[in-house]
Protein backbone atom coordinates (compact mmCIF):
# COMPACT_ATOMS: atom_id res chain seq x y z
CA UNK A 1 0.00 0.00 0.00
CA UNK A 2 2.83 2.45 0.86
CA UNK A 3 4.47 2.14 -2.62
CA UNK A 4 1.10 2.83 -4.24
CA UNK A 5 0.56 5.93 -2.10
CA UNK A 6 4.10 7.15 -2.76
CA UNK A 7 3.67 6.62 -6.52
CA UNK A 8 0.35 8.48 -6.48
CA UNK A 9 1.94 11.46 -4.72
CA UNK A 10 4.91 11.53 -7.08
CA UNK A 11 2.66 11.30 -10.14
CA UNK A 12 -0.24 13.36 -8.87
CA UNK A 13 -0.85 14.81 -12.34
CA UNK A 14 -1.58 11.38 -13.79
CA UNK A 15 -3.83 10.54 -10.82
CA UNK A 16 -5.82 13.77 -11.26
CA UNK A 17 -6.17 13.18 -15.01
CA UNK A 18 -7.37 9.61 -14.48
CA UNK A 19 -9.84 10.80 -11.83
CA UNK A 20 -11.27 13.41 -14.22
CA UNK A 21 -11.61 10.79 -16.97
CA UNK A 22 -13.30 8.39 -14.56
CA UNK A 23 -15.69 11.13 -13.43
CA UNK A 24 -16.52 12.02 -17.05
CA UNK A 25 -17.11 8.35 -17.90
CA UNK A 26 -19.40 8.01 -14.88
CA UNK A 27 -21.43 11.08 -15.87
CA UNK A 28 -21.70 9.84 -19.45
CA UNK A 29 -22.81 6.38 -18.33
CA UNK A 30 -25.32 7.76 -15.81
CA UNK A 31 -26.82 10.04 -18.46
CA UNK A 32 -27.56 7.15 -20.85
CA UNK A 33 -28.42 4.58 -18.18
CA UNK A 34 -31.97 3.23 -18.57
CA UNK A 35 -34.25 3.88 -15.59
CA UNK A 36 -37.36 1.86 -14.81
CA UNK A 37 -39.98 1.58 -12.09
CA UNK A 38 -38.89 -1.93 -11.10
CA UNK A 39 -36.22 -4.27 -12.40
CA UNK A 40 -37.52 -6.92 -14.80
CA UNK A 41 -38.27 -9.83 -12.49
CA UNK A 42 -39.69 -12.08 -15.21
CA UNK A 43 -37.83 -15.26 -16.10
CA UNK A 44 -37.43 -15.86 -19.87
CA UNK A 45 -40.99 -16.77 -20.88
CA UNK A 46 -42.49 -17.82 -24.21
CA UNK A 47 -46.26 -17.42 -24.58
CA UNK A 48 -48.19 -19.71 -26.96
CA UNK A 49 -51.64 -18.76 -28.25
CA UNK A 50 -54.00 -21.34 -29.77
CA UNK A 51 -57.49 -20.56 -31.08
CA UNK A 52 -60.22 -23.12 -31.65
CA UNK A 53 -63.42 -21.46 -32.81
CA UNK A 54 -66.50 -22.73 -31.00
CA UNK A 55 -64.64 -25.14 -28.72
CA UNK A 56 -65.60 -25.31 -25.05
CA UNK A 57 -62.91 -24.77 -22.37
CA UNK A 58 -62.89 -28.51 -21.55
CA UNK A 59 -62.22 -29.39 -25.20
CA UNK A 60 -59.51 -26.74 -25.50
CA UNK A 61 -57.85 -28.15 -22.38
CA UNK A 62 -57.91 -31.80 -23.41
CA UNK A 63 -57.52 -31.60 -27.20
CA UNK A 64 -55.29 -28.53 -27.64
CA UNK A 65 -53.55 -27.30 -24.49
CA UNK A 66 -52.58 -30.70 -23.07
CA UNK A 67 -50.86 -31.93 -26.29
CA UNK A 68 -48.94 -28.64 -26.51
CA UNK A 69 -47.85 -28.90 -22.86
CA UNK A 70 -46.73 -32.50 -23.35
CA UNK A 71 -44.56 -31.53 -26.33
CA UNK A 72 -43.07 -28.47 -24.63
CA UNK A 73 -42.17 -30.20 -21.37
CA UNK A 74 -39.30 -31.96 -23.10
CA UNK A 75 -37.57 -28.76 -24.25
CA UNK A 76 -34.14 -28.23 -22.71
CA UNK A 77 -34.03 -25.52 -20.04
CA UNK A 78 -37.77 -25.43 -19.29
CA UNK A 79 -38.44 -25.04 -15.57
CA UNK A 80 -42.23 -24.56 -15.53
CA UNK A 81 -45.19 -24.78 -17.93
CA UNK A 82 -48.53 -23.13 -17.09
CA UNK A 83 -51.73 -22.83 -19.10
CA UNK A 84 -55.22 -21.37 -19.13
CA UNK A 85 -58.21 -22.37 -21.25
CA UNK A 86 -61.32 -20.38 -22.12
CA UNK A 87 -64.04 -20.46 -24.78
CA UNK A 88 -62.25 -20.90 -28.09
CA UNK A 89 -58.75 -20.01 -26.84
CA UNK A 90 -55.89 -21.60 -24.94
CA UNK A 91 -52.76 -19.87 -23.60
CA UNK A 92 -49.59 -21.71 -22.57
CA UNK A 93 -46.75 -19.99 -20.71
CA UNK A 94 -43.34 -21.70 -20.97
CA UNK A 95 -40.82 -20.43 -18.39
CA UNK A 96 -37.12 -21.14 -18.90
CA UNK A 97 -34.23 -21.06 -16.45
CA UNK A 98 -32.65 -17.70 -15.67
CA UNK A 99 -29.94 -16.82 -18.15
CA UNK A 100 -31.49 -18.62 -21.14
CA UNK A 101 -31.49 -16.40 -24.23
CA UNK A 102 -35.13 -15.57 -25.04
CA UNK A 103 -34.57 -15.88 -28.79
CA UNK A 104 -33.08 -19.37 -28.44
CA UNK A 105 -36.01 -20.28 -26.18
CA UNK A 106 -38.52 -19.12 -28.81
CA UNK A 107 -36.70 -21.12 -31.49
CA UNK A 108 -36.87 -24.31 -29.39
CA UNK A 109 -40.57 -23.81 -28.66
CA UNK A 110 -41.34 -23.08 -32.33
CA UNK A 111 -39.67 -26.35 -33.39
CA UNK A 112 -41.80 -28.34 -30.92
CA UNK A 113 -44.98 -26.57 -32.04
CA UNK A 114 -44.30 -27.51 -35.64
CA UNK A 115 -44.33 -31.17 -34.61
CA UNK A 116 -47.56 -31.03 -32.61
CA UNK A 117 -49.56 -28.70 -34.91
CA UNK A 118 -50.59 -31.55 -37.25
CA UNK A 119 -52.17 -33.53 -34.40
CA UNK A 120 -54.56 -30.74 -33.32
CA UNK A 121 -58.26 -30.72 -34.31
CA UNK A 122 -58.98 -29.26 -37.79
CA UNK A 123 -60.92 -26.26 -36.44
CA UNK A 124 -57.90 -25.14 -34.41
CA UNK A 125 -55.74 -22.54 -36.06
CA UNK A 126 -51.99 -23.01 -36.09
CA UNK A 127 -50.59 -22.04 -32.64
CA UNK A 128 -48.55 -18.85 -32.64
CA UNK A 129 -45.98 -17.27 -30.31
CA UNK A 130 -46.99 -14.01 -28.64
CA UNK A 131 -44.57 -11.05 -28.89
CA UNK A 132 -41.72 -10.85 -26.38
CA UNK A 133 -42.85 -8.93 -23.32
CA UNK A 134 -42.86 -9.08 -19.51
CA UNK A 135 -45.13 -8.38 -16.56
CA UNK A 136 -43.47 -4.98 -16.14
CA UNK A 137 -43.82 -4.13 -19.84
CA UNK A 138 -47.08 -2.16 -19.73
CA UNK A 139 -45.76 1.38 -20.13
CA UNK A 140 -48.75 3.30 -21.48
CA UNK A 141 -52.53 3.23 -21.55
CA UNK A 142 -54.44 5.87 -23.49
CA UNK A 143 -58.06 6.34 -24.51
CA UNK A 144 -59.71 7.03 -27.86
CA UNK A 145 -63.06 8.71 -27.32
CA UNK A 146 -65.58 10.69 -29.32
CA UNK A 147 -69.02 12.19 -28.92
CA UNK A 148 -69.77 12.14 -32.65
CA UNK A 149 -68.13 8.92 -33.92
CA UNK A 150 -69.92 5.61 -33.31
CA UNK A 151 -68.19 2.76 -31.38
CA UNK A 152 -67.83 0.66 -34.59
CA UNK A 153 -65.80 3.34 -36.35
CA UNK A 154 -63.83 4.14 -33.20
CA UNK A 155 -62.69 0.52 -32.73
CA UNK A 156 -61.95 0.16 -36.46
CA UNK A 157 -59.70 3.23 -36.33
CA UNK A 158 -57.94 1.82 -33.25
CA UNK A 159 -57.34 -1.56 -34.92
CA UNK A 160 -56.40 -0.49 -38.44
CA UNK A 161 -54.72 2.90 -37.94
CA UNK A 162 -53.53 3.50 -34.38
CA UNK A 163 -52.36 -0.05 -33.61
CA UNK A 164 -50.38 -0.44 -36.84
CA UNK A 165 -48.68 2.93 -36.47
CA UNK A 166 -47.63 2.28 -32.87
CA UNK A 167 -46.35 -1.23 -33.60
CA UNK A 168 -43.82 0.41 -35.94
CA UNK A 169 -42.32 2.44 -33.06
CA UNK A 170 -38.92 1.01 -31.99
CA UNK A 171 -39.12 -0.73 -28.61
CA UNK A 172 -42.87 -1.49 -28.75
CA UNK A 173 -43.77 -5.15 -28.32
CA UNK A 174 -47.57 -5.23 -28.42
CA UNK A 175 -50.50 -2.82 -28.79
CA UNK A 176 -53.87 -4.05 -27.50
CA UNK A 177 -57.15 -2.13 -28.04
CA UNK A 178 -59.94 -2.81 -25.51
CA UNK A 179 -63.55 -1.68 -25.82
CA UNK A 180 -65.57 -0.16 -28.61
CA UNK A 181 -67.33 -2.45 -31.07
CA UNK A 182 -65.55 -4.82 -33.47
CA UNK A 183 -66.99 -4.56 -36.98
CA UNK A 184 -68.53 -7.70 -38.53
CA UNK A 185 -70.48 -8.68 -41.64
CA UNK A 186 -73.28 -10.78 -40.15
CA UNK A 187 -75.38 -13.34 -42.02
CA UNK A 188 -78.64 -14.00 -40.11
CA UNK A 189 -80.39 -17.08 -41.52
CA UNK A 190 -84.19 -17.44 -41.85
CA UNK A 191 -85.28 -21.05 -41.15
CA UNK A 192 -88.49 -20.69 -43.17
CA UNK A 193 -86.62 -19.38 -46.23
CA UNK A 194 -84.02 -22.17 -45.93
CA UNK A 195 -86.77 -24.76 -45.81
CA UNK A 196 -88.70 -23.21 -48.71
CA UNK A 197 -85.60 -23.21 -50.95
CA UNK A 198 -84.43 -26.65 -49.76
CA UNK A 199 -81.11 -25.17 -48.56
CA UNK A 200 -79.27 -26.55 -45.55
CA UNK A 201 -77.47 -24.43 -42.99
CA UNK A 202 -74.19 -26.06 -44.02
CA UNK A 203 -74.65 -24.89 -47.61
CA UNK A 204 -75.31 -21.36 -46.37
CA UNK A 205 -72.17 -21.41 -44.19
CA UNK A 206 -70.03 -22.67 -47.10
CA UNK A 207 -71.43 -19.95 -49.37
CA UNK A 208 -70.77 -17.25 -46.78
CA UNK A 209 -67.18 -18.44 -46.32
CA UNK A 210 -66.52 -18.38 -50.04
CA UNK A 211 -68.34 -15.12 -50.73
CA UNK A 212 -65.26 -12.95 -50.21
CA UNK A 213 -62.32 -14.58 -51.96
CA UNK A 214 -60.06 -13.72 -54.87
CA UNK A 215 -58.97 -16.65 -57.00
CA UNK A 216 -56.18 -17.19 -59.49
CA UNK A 217 -57.18 -18.32 -63.01
CA UNK A 218 -53.70 -19.14 -64.22
CA UNK A 219 -51.66 -17.44 -66.94
CA UNK A 220 -52.72 -16.47 -70.46
CA UNK A 221 -49.91 -16.54 -73.03
CA UNK A 222 -50.06 -14.48 -76.15
CA UNK A 223 -46.89 -14.48 -78.20
CA UNK A 224 -43.98 -13.36 -76.07
CA UNK A 225 -46.33 -11.87 -73.42
CA UNK A 226 -47.82 -13.58 -70.38
CA UNK A 227 -50.85 -12.24 -68.55
CA UNK A 228 -51.82 -13.24 -65.03
CA UNK A 229 -55.54 -13.97 -64.79
CA UNK A 230 -57.33 -13.29 -61.51
CA UNK A 231 -60.96 -13.56 -60.49
CA UNK A 232 -61.87 -10.67 -58.19
CA UNK A 233 -64.40 -11.92 -55.68
CA UNK A 234 -63.48 -10.12 -52.48
CA UNK A 235 -66.49 -8.17 -51.26
CA UNK A 236 -66.37 -4.52 -50.28
CA UNK A 237 -69.97 -3.98 -49.23
CA UNK A 238 -72.78 -5.85 -47.49
CA UNK A 239 -74.89 -6.05 -50.65
CA UNK A 240 -72.15 -7.95 -52.51
CA UNK A 241 -72.29 -10.76 -49.93
CA UNK A 242 -76.04 -11.03 -50.41
CA UNK A 243 -75.58 -11.51 -54.17
CA UNK A 244 -73.46 -14.66 -53.68
CA UNK A 245 -74.98 -17.94 -54.87
CA UNK A 246 -75.80 -20.60 -52.27
CA UNK A 247 -77.20 -23.35 -54.54
CA UNK A 248 -78.93 -23.97 -57.89
CA UNK A 249 -82.52 -25.16 -57.90
CA UNK A 250 -83.07 -26.11 -61.49
CA UNK A 251 -82.16 -23.05 -63.51
CA UNK A 252 -82.84 -20.68 -60.60
CA UNK A 253 -79.94 -19.60 -58.39
CA UNK A 254 -80.61 -19.24 -54.68
CA UNK A 255 -78.74 -16.23 -53.32
CA UNK A 256 -77.66 -15.56 -49.75
CA UNK A 257 -80.10 -12.62 -49.54
CA UNK A 258 -82.96 -15.02 -50.43
CA UNK A 259 -82.45 -17.11 -47.28
CA UNK A 260 -80.77 -14.70 -44.84
CA UNK A 261 -80.35 -11.06 -43.86
CA UNK A 262 -76.87 -9.66 -44.43
CA UNK A 263 -75.92 -6.69 -42.30
CA UNK A 264 -73.03 -4.88 -40.74
CA UNK A 265 -72.93 -5.07 -36.94
CA UNK A 266 -70.82 -5.43 -33.82
CA UNK A 267 -69.25 -8.65 -32.59
CA UNK A 268 -70.29 -10.15 -29.28
CA UNK A 269 -68.52 -8.18 -26.54
CA UNK A 270 -66.39 -9.96 -23.93
CA UNK A 271 -65.27 -6.72 -22.27
CA UNK A 272 -65.66 -2.95 -22.37
CA UNK A 273 -63.52 0.16 -22.13
CA UNK A 274 -64.48 3.50 -20.60
CA UNK A 275 -63.05 6.92 -19.82
CA UNK A 276 -64.58 9.14 -17.14
CA UNK A 277 -67.56 6.78 -17.02
CA UNK A 278 -68.26 7.05 -20.78
CA UNK A 279 -67.60 4.37 -23.44
CA UNK A 280 -64.17 4.59 -25.07
CA UNK A 281 -61.47 2.45 -26.61
CA UNK A 282 -58.58 1.89 -24.19
CA UNK A 283 -55.28 1.06 -25.90
CA UNK A 284 -52.52 -0.66 -23.92
CA UNK A 285 -48.90 -0.51 -25.09
CA UNK A 286 -46.24 -2.99 -23.98
CA UNK A 287 -42.53 -2.48 -24.46
CA UNK A 288 -39.89 -5.02 -25.39
CA UNK A 289 -37.70 -6.32 -22.54
CA UNK A 290 -34.65 -4.12 -22.08
CA UNK A 291 -36.15 -1.13 -23.88
CA UNK A 292 -35.78 2.25 -22.18
CA UNK A 293 -39.23 3.26 -20.89
CA UNK A 294 -38.55 7.00 -21.03
CA UNK A 295 -37.23 6.89 -24.60
CA UNK A 296 -40.01 4.60 -25.90
CA UNK A 297 -42.66 6.81 -24.26
CA UNK A 298 -41.14 9.90 -25.90
CA UNK A 299 -41.31 8.19 -29.31
CA UNK A 300 -44.92 7.19 -28.63
CA UNK A 301 -45.81 10.76 -27.67
CA UNK A 302 -44.46 12.04 -30.98
CA UNK A 303 -46.39 9.39 -32.91
CA UNK A 304 -49.60 10.13 -31.00
CA UNK A 305 -49.18 13.85 -31.71
CA UNK A 306 -49.04 13.04 -35.42
CA UNK A 307 -52.00 10.65 -35.16
CA UNK A 308 -54.16 13.23 -33.38
CA UNK A 309 -53.86 15.53 -36.40
CA UNK A 310 -54.62 12.73 -38.88
CA UNK A 311 -57.56 11.04 -37.13
CA UNK A 312 -61.13 11.77 -38.24
CA UNK A 313 -62.65 14.92 -36.70
CA UNK A 314 -64.18 14.36 -33.28
CA UNK A 315 -61.79 11.61 -32.09
CA UNK A 316 -59.54 12.65 -29.19
CA UNK A 317 -56.59 10.89 -27.58
CA UNK A 318 -56.27 11.04 -23.78
CA UNK A 319 -52.79 9.90 -22.66
CA UNK A 320 -53.30 10.45 -18.93
CA UNK A 321 -54.89 7.06 -18.23
CA UNK A 322 -51.58 5.46 -17.22
CA UNK A 323 -48.01 6.52 -18.03
CA UNK A 324 -45.21 4.55 -16.42
CA UNK A 325 -42.73 7.22 -17.53
CA UNK A 326 -44.42 9.75 -15.22
CA UNK A 327 -43.74 7.54 -12.18
CA UNK A 328 -40.11 7.23 -13.19
CA UNK A 329 -39.70 10.96 -13.79
CA UNK A 330 -41.28 11.85 -10.43
CA UNK A 331 -38.99 9.37 -8.66
CA UNK A 332 -35.87 10.71 -10.41
CA UNK A 333 -36.86 14.30 -9.59
CA UNK A 334 -37.41 13.35 -5.94
CA UNK A 335 -33.96 11.77 -5.78
CA UNK A 336 -32.37 14.83 -7.38
CA UNK A 337 -34.20 17.15 -5.00
CA UNK A 338 -33.23 15.04 -2.00
CA UNK A 339 -29.57 14.98 -3.04
CA UNK A 340 -29.57 18.72 -3.78
CA UNK A 341 -31.69 20.11 -0.96
CA UNK A 342 -32.08 17.37 1.63
CA UNK A 343 -29.81 16.66 4.56
CA UNK A 344 -29.48 16.33 8.31
CA UNK A 345 -30.76 18.97 10.68
CA UNK A 346 -27.84 20.28 12.75
CA UNK A 347 -27.51 23.25 15.09
CA UNK A 348 -24.19 25.00 15.46
CA UNK A 349 -25.15 27.00 18.55
CA UNK A 350 -27.62 24.97 20.63
CA UNK A 351 -29.59 26.61 23.38
CA UNK A 352 -29.31 25.49 27.04
CA UNK A 353 -32.25 23.13 26.87
CA UNK A 354 -30.29 20.89 24.51
CA UNK A 355 -27.36 20.61 26.88
CA UNK A 356 -29.22 18.90 29.71
CA UNK A 357 -28.01 15.49 28.60
CA UNK A 358 -29.57 12.08 29.32
CA UNK A 359 -30.10 11.36 33.01
CA UNK A 360 -27.56 8.88 34.28
CA UNK A 361 -26.03 8.21 30.85
CA UNK A 362 -23.73 11.04 29.69
CA UNK A 363 -21.83 8.70 27.34
CA UNK A 364 -24.98 7.87 25.38
CA UNK A 365 -25.82 11.58 25.23
CA UNK A 366 -22.47 12.38 23.64
CA UNK A 367 -22.66 9.48 21.18
CA UNK A 368 -26.23 10.19 20.10
CA UNK A 369 -26.16 13.96 19.71
CA UNK A 370 -22.53 15.05 19.32
CA UNK A 371 -20.55 12.22 17.70
CA UNK A 372 -21.87 12.41 14.12
CA UNK A 373 -20.65 15.97 13.42
CA UNK A 374 -17.73 17.44 15.33
CA UNK A 375 -18.79 20.18 17.79
CA UNK A 376 -22.25 20.41 16.15
CA UNK A 377 -25.51 19.27 17.76
CA UNK A 378 -27.30 16.64 15.63
CA UNK A 379 -30.99 16.30 16.51
CA UNK A 380 -31.50 13.02 14.63
CA UNK A 381 -33.95 14.60 12.17
CA UNK A 382 -33.82 15.09 8.42
CA UNK A 383 -34.69 18.41 6.81
CA UNK A 384 -35.46 19.78 3.35
CA UNK A 385 -35.00 23.32 2.07
CA UNK A 386 -37.51 24.38 -0.56
CA UNK A 387 -37.13 26.86 -3.42
CA UNK A 388 -38.19 29.78 -1.17
CA UNK A 389 -35.54 29.00 1.40
CA UNK A 390 -37.88 27.57 4.04
CA UNK A 391 -36.81 24.49 6.00
CA UNK A 392 -39.15 21.49 6.19
CA UNK A 393 -38.58 19.13 9.12
CA UNK A 394 -38.96 15.64 7.61
CA UNK A 395 -38.89 13.64 10.84
CA UNK A 396 -36.34 11.32 12.35
CA UNK A 397 -33.83 9.83 9.93
CA UNK A 398 -34.52 6.36 11.34
CA UNK A 399 -38.22 6.83 10.51
CA UNK A 400 -37.64 6.66 6.76
CA UNK A 401 -39.21 3.86 4.69
CA UNK A 402 -37.50 2.33 1.66
CA UNK A 403 -40.38 1.76 -0.80
CA UNK A 404 -39.25 0.27 -4.13
CA UNK A 405 -35.91 2.01 -3.78
CA UNK A 406 -37.43 5.39 -2.79
CA UNK A 407 -36.72 6.93 0.63
CA UNK A 408 -40.04 8.21 1.98
CA UNK A 409 -40.32 9.82 5.42
CA UNK A 410 -43.17 8.77 7.70
CA UNK A 411 -43.79 12.41 8.55
CA UNK A 412 -44.30 13.27 4.86
CA UNK A 413 -47.15 10.79 4.52
CA UNK A 414 -48.57 11.64 7.94
CA UNK A 415 -48.69 15.34 7.04
CA UNK A 416 -50.50 14.58 3.78
CA UNK A 417 -53.08 12.44 5.59
CA UNK A 418 -53.55 14.85 8.51
CA UNK A 419 -54.17 17.76 6.12
CA UNK A 420 -57.40 16.05 5.01
CA UNK A 421 -60.41 17.78 6.51
CA UNK A 422 -61.96 14.53 7.81
CA UNK A 423 -58.83 13.27 9.61
CA UNK A 424 -58.15 14.02 13.26
CA UNK A 425 -54.90 12.09 13.65
CA UNK A 426 -52.65 9.84 11.56
CA UNK A 427 -49.60 7.68 12.07
CA UNK A 428 -47.58 5.87 9.39
CA UNK A 429 -45.22 2.90 9.64
CA UNK A 430 -43.54 0.48 7.26
CA UNK A 431 -44.31 -3.22 6.89
CA UNK A 432 -42.01 -5.78 5.18
CA UNK A 433 -43.18 -6.53 1.65
CA UNK A 434 -41.81 -9.11 -0.81
CA UNK A 435 -42.39 -6.93 -3.89
CA UNK A 436 -41.58 -3.37 -2.80
CA UNK A 437 -39.31 -4.05 0.19
CA UNK A 438 -41.50 -1.93 2.47
CA UNK A 439 -45.26 -1.40 2.29
CA UNK A 440 -46.71 1.76 3.84
CA UNK A 441 -49.39 1.18 6.50
CA UNK A 442 -51.39 4.15 7.77
CA UNK A 443 -53.39 4.27 11.02
CA UNK A 444 -56.00 7.02 10.71
CA UNK A 445 -58.41 8.44 13.29
CA UNK A 446 -61.33 10.16 11.52
CA UNK A 447 -62.97 13.25 12.98
CA UNK A 448 -66.11 12.79 15.01
CA UNK A 449 -69.10 12.28 12.73
CA UNK A 450 -67.03 11.14 9.75
CA UNK A 451 -67.76 7.71 8.28
CA UNK A 452 -64.70 5.50 7.90
CA UNK A 453 -65.62 3.86 4.60
CA UNK A 454 -64.21 3.14 1.17
CA UNK A 455 -64.94 6.65 -0.06
CA UNK A 456 -62.79 8.20 2.69
CA UNK A 457 -60.03 5.67 2.00
CA UNK A 458 -60.04 6.56 -1.72
CA UNK A 459 -59.99 10.29 -0.90
CA UNK A 460 -56.97 9.81 1.39
CA UNK A 461 -55.06 7.81 -1.25
CA UNK A 462 -55.76 10.51 -3.86
CA UNK A 463 -54.49 13.22 -1.48
CA UNK A 464 -51.21 11.38 -0.80
CA UNK A 465 -50.77 10.73 -4.52
CA UNK A 466 -51.25 14.42 -5.36
CA UNK A 467 -49.11 15.88 -2.58
CA UNK A 468 -46.20 13.41 -2.62
CA UNK A 469 -46.57 11.01 -5.53
CA UNK A 470 -48.23 7.69 -6.42
CA UNK A 471 -45.27 5.73 -4.99
CA UNK A 472 -46.13 7.06 -1.49
CA UNK A 473 -49.74 5.82 -1.44
CA UNK A 474 -50.30 3.53 1.59
CA UNK A 475 -50.80 -0.12 0.77
CA UNK A 476 -53.12 -0.42 3.78
CA UNK A 477 -55.20 2.21 5.63
CA UNK A 478 -56.63 1.14 9.00
CA UNK A 479 -59.22 3.33 10.67
CA UNK A 480 -59.11 3.48 14.46
CA UNK A 481 -60.85 5.44 17.20
CA UNK A 482 -57.51 6.31 18.83
CA UNK A 483 -53.76 5.83 18.51
CA UNK A 484 -51.50 4.50 21.27
CA UNK A 485 -50.41 7.40 23.51
CA UNK A 486 -46.91 7.01 24.99
CA UNK A 487 -44.16 9.29 26.25
CA UNK A 488 -42.23 8.73 23.01
CA UNK A 489 -43.26 8.80 19.38
CA UNK A 490 -40.55 6.25 18.72
CA UNK A 491 -42.19 3.77 21.10
CA UNK A 492 -45.58 4.36 19.46
CA UNK A 493 -44.14 3.64 16.00
CA UNK A 494 -42.50 0.45 17.25
CA UNK A 495 -45.86 -0.78 18.54
CA UNK A 496 -47.62 0.14 15.30
CA UNK A 497 -44.94 -1.59 13.23
CA UNK A 498 -45.49 -4.81 15.19
CA UNK A 499 -49.25 -4.56 14.63
CA UNK A 500 -48.88 -3.79 10.92
CA UNK A 501 -46.53 -6.75 10.39
CA UNK A 502 -48.72 -9.09 12.45
CA UNK A 503 -45.97 -9.70 15.01
CA UNK A 504 -46.37 -10.33 18.72
CA UNK A 505 -45.69 -7.19 20.78
CA UNK A 506 -42.81 -8.01 23.13
CA UNK A 507 -41.32 -4.56 23.79
CA UNK A 508 -41.89 -2.20 26.70
CA UNK A 509 -45.51 -0.98 26.94
CA UNK A 510 -45.42 0.45 30.46
CA UNK A 511 -45.84 4.03 29.21
CA UNK A 512 -49.12 3.35 27.41
CA UNK A 513 -52.06 5.45 28.62
CA UNK A 514 -54.70 2.97 27.41
CA UNK A 515 -53.87 -0.71 26.82
CA UNK A 516 -57.22 -1.36 25.09
CA UNK A 517 -56.09 0.72 22.10
CA UNK A 518 -53.55 -1.95 21.14
CA UNK A 519 -56.16 -4.70 21.38
CA UNK A 520 -58.59 -2.73 19.17
CA UNK A 521 -55.87 -2.09 16.57
CA UNK A 522 -54.92 -5.75 16.56
CA UNK A 523 -58.56 -6.82 16.05
CA UNK A 524 -59.08 -4.32 13.20
CA UNK A 525 -56.00 -5.66 11.41
CA UNK A 526 -57.09 -9.29 11.77
CA UNK A 527 -60.59 -8.43 10.54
Amino acid sequence: MKPLIRWSIDHHGIVIALSVLLLAAGIWTARDMPVDVFPDLTAPTVTILAEGHGMAPEEMESLVVFPIESAINGVSGVRRVRSASAVGIGVVWVEFDWGVDIYIARQLVAEKLALVAGALPPQVERPVLAPISSIMGEILFFALSSESVDPLTLRTVADTVVRRRLLAVPGVSQVTPIGGAERQFQVVAHPEALRANNVSLTELLDAARGASENASAGIYTEGPQEYVLQVIGRTRAVDEIGESVVAMRGTRPVLIRDVADVREGAALKRGEGSRNGLPAVIVGVQKQPGANTIEVTALLDRELDALQEELPPGITIDRLIFRQADFIQVAVNNVIAALRDGGFLVIEKPWPGMLRGIWGDPKRYREQYWSKFRNIYFAGDGAHRDAKGYFWIMGRIDDVMNVSGHRIGTMEVESALASHGDVAEAAVVGRPDDLTGTAIVAFVTPRIGTRADGELRKSLLDRVSRQIGPIAKPADIRFTDALPKTRSGKIMRRLLRDIAAGRQIVGDTTTLEDYSVLANLRESGEA
